[in-house]
């Protein structure tokens, strides 16, 4: 659009005007502007624009710090605080009530101006019936005997979030993320309330800026300031107010204003146009100016008029990015539709910034551990990468428990669960990769799980072998054990029974001289002496004697009746001792409940015949102690050895089995 275009639109010639300002600063003295219409009225709403200086002017009838007093309408006067083009602000006392408020007058040069007068009246009637914390509360107005008008607030204490933010941009770099940014967004949405309060009560505000937000010194958030308001409806709890009908001028604040601020009609004002009015609160909160700039009046109307979407810095967060710009959208069906729909997504950002915050430590971190991976894993970094990468996803899952819809985080995770399991499987830690991957899908995925798990079945095959062979000299191992404790059991066996064999070969010539030297073949004189021979033997060990006829009657026995004790001789020692001249044998006896070994030899006569034989019998589990203790040494040591050795094998069995397990 061209200048000649916009003036058209505009439908006033833009002149300059000497100090008008609708800017009222409760606190602090207000900077006026310059270039707006002289002349008030109720279908001319003031036009605030650009800035310029003020100078006091004599015509207010307010020289220096004095200040004249209201006493007859219950407020004495203390000191000017603040002016405008239109209105002076004091600091008074409420006489009644003695408490300090805020009085607000027409300056002098004004009383006398019927619409100056109305429009005073009509801003004082919306502030005082939009009842809501971020509005500032109007106590009362009283008339004084000269007509003159006097309007009592609340007085605050603090300062214009314009100047805050001005001290938030001082010597900030671009490149860094806004000042302050959630302590201003709490601001803003204080801001937002007020304008969401009044849009339900039918009634716009029109100029909204940080000259007209105040910020209180224990944090409170007004809105003042409504001297542009209309009411685009009526409803029942409708505010007195010029609908935008009656507007016939442009008004508001250049820099801030909306495309259809710039017409010289009121046809296209709505809700969606304080939207676009916080929305360059909102630009200014992230980039510390206006939406729009010129060095001229007209080409910041161009700008307004154009409304080119803006451009931001690469560390301004994204989702506000795109908050702000559907804010400031040329077309009102393009922005949010309401001041709700707006502070809603204000505060979803504030909702999300803790999770967005995380995400960003976590992200850092990333960077950090892929610029390790990049350099080369080794034995002596790897557990810190993984464990920092461990950090990394549970610091994305935190992010996204408190922020589901995190995309970056999603995002974020997926990319350190592909770094950690590319790297454990590089290192050949097949578990780590395996678990870093579960629950993730995707292209890379897939192929990285098809690697894993080609690994995991080349170890699982080199495990079962390992096992095998593990188990298969277990094995050996125990029957070598078993083969040599069987074969030590008979050696010793056949020791012991060498033994016994050699003692009864000593002692059965000993029992015969003496059976023959009896000279009798009665057995009721050779048991007696067979019982007496077996006492004075018990020294040897628990032997039997039996002694038997030649055809293997038995005459005599060392335990038991030979009345009671079958023939002979059929046994085999009896048998060898006939025919070779001695015999033993070993068998198990009925009468002492034990195996036995028998040597027998004959007694013969002179002749040379065998007469009478003589057996010695001794158990074969006897043995000597000096045996025993061979015997129990011998074993205990065999048994641990072998133990020793199959737990040495299982041990290496295991170190094997973690070996590969480890490099996969």
């Amino acid at each position: 659009m061209n200048e000649s275009t916009l003036r058209n639109l505009l439908g006033a010639d833009l002149v300059e005007a000497s100090d008008l300002d609708l800017r009222e600063t409760l606190g602090t003295p207000s900077t006026p502007v310059t270039g707006a219409t002289e002349d008030i009225d109720p279908d001319a709403p003031t036009l605030v624009l650009g800035e310029g200086e003020y100078r006091p002017s004599s015509e207010d009838g307010i020289e220096g710090a004095g200040a004249p007093k209201l006493v007859d309408t219950g407020y004495e006067l203390v000191e000017e605080v603040g002016r405008g083009g239109m209105n002076v602000v004091f600091r008074a006392r409420q006489l009644g009530l003695e408490r300090e408020v805020a009085v607000k007058r027409l300056r002098s040069k004004r009383r006398a101006n019927r619409a100056a007068r109305w429009a005073f009246l009509s801003e004082a009637a919306v502030t005082a019936q939009l009842d809501h914390p971020n509005v500032i509360p109007i106590y009362g107005m009283s008339v004084d005997d000269a007509g003159d008008i006097a309007l009592a607030m609340k007085l605050m204490r603090g300062k214009s979030w314009s100047h805050r933010l001005r001290e938030d941009f001082v010597d900030h770099d671009p490149a860094t993320p806004p000042p302050q940014l959630e302590e201003n967004l709490q601001i803003l949405l204080g801001v937002a309330n007020a304008v969401a309060f009044a849009h339900s009560r039918g009634v716009l505000h029109r100029d909204l800026k940080p000259e007209n937000v105040m910020i209180g010194d224990f944090g409170e958030v007004l809105l003042v300031d409504w001297g542009l308001a209309v009411r685009f409806s009526d409803t029942e709890m409708g505010v007195r107010a010029p609908h935008r009908s009656a507007v016939r001028r442009t008004a508001g604040t250049p820099v801030y204003m909306a495309p259809e601020m710039v017409e010289a009609t009121g046809d296209g004002l709505g809700p969606w146009t304080d939207v676009y009015l916080l929305g360059g609160l909102l630009h200014e909160i992230l980039t510390g100016r206006p939406p729009h700039k010129g060095r001229k009046l007209i080409d910041v109307l161009l700008s307004a008029f154009d409304s080119t979407p803006p451009v931001f810095a690469g560390e301004v967060p994204v989702e506000l990015q795109d908050t702000c710009r559907k804010a400031l959208a040329r077309e009102p069906s393009d922005r949010f539709q309401s001041a709700v729909e707006f502070r809603d997504a204000i505060r979803e950002y504030l909702a999300h910034s803790e999770s967005l915050q995380i995400c960003q430590r976590s992200a850092l971190r990333l960077a950090a551990c892929q610029e390790t991976v990049e350099q080369g894993l080794s034995v002596d970094n790897r557990a810190g990468v993984y464990s920092d990468l461990r950090d990394v996803i549970a610091g994305f899952a935190a992010a996204r428990d408190v922020w589901g819809e995190n995309l970056v985080a999603a995002d974020g995770e997926f990319t350190a669960r592909l770094l950690l399991g590319r790297s454990a499987l590089e290192m050949g830690e097949l578990g780590t990769a395996e678990s870093a991957l579960r629950g993730q899908t995707g292209e890379e995925v897939a192929e990285l799980t098809a690697a894993i798990g080609d690994a995991l079945a080349a170890r699982e095959k080199t495990l079962r072998t390992t096992r095998r062979v593990s188990v298969a000299l277990l094995v050996v191992q125990l029957a070598i054990g078993l083969a040599l404790g069987i074969w030590g059991f008979y050696e010793l066996r056949a020791y012991h029974y060498e033994l016994e064999v050699a003692q009864l070969k000593h002692l059965t010539p000993l029992v015969a001289l003496a059976v023959k030297g009896a000279g009798t073949t009665e057995s009721s004189e050779l048991t007696p002496l067979v019982s007496r021979i077996s006492r004075d033997m018990a020294g040897q060990g628990p032997l039997r004697l039996t002694v038997t006829n030649a055809a293997g009657d038995v005459l005599a026995d060392s335990e038991a009746s030979p009345a009671d004790l079958p023939n002979h001789g059929a046994r085999p020692e009896f048998i060898a001792a006939a025919r070779l001249g001695s015999g033993t044998s070993t068998r198990w006896s009925d009468t002492l409940g034990e195996e036995m070994v028998y040597y027998a030899i004959p007694v013969r006569d002179g002749a040379g015949e065998p007469i009478l034989f003589v057996r010695v019998a001794l158990p074969l589990g006897f043995v000597t102690t000096q045996l025993r203790a061979l015997v129990a040494g011998v074993g205990i040591s065999f048994l641990v050895s072998v133990v020793a050795m199959c737990l040495v094998t299982m041990l290496l069995t295991r170190h094997l089995t973690r070996a590969i397990e480890r490099i996969g």
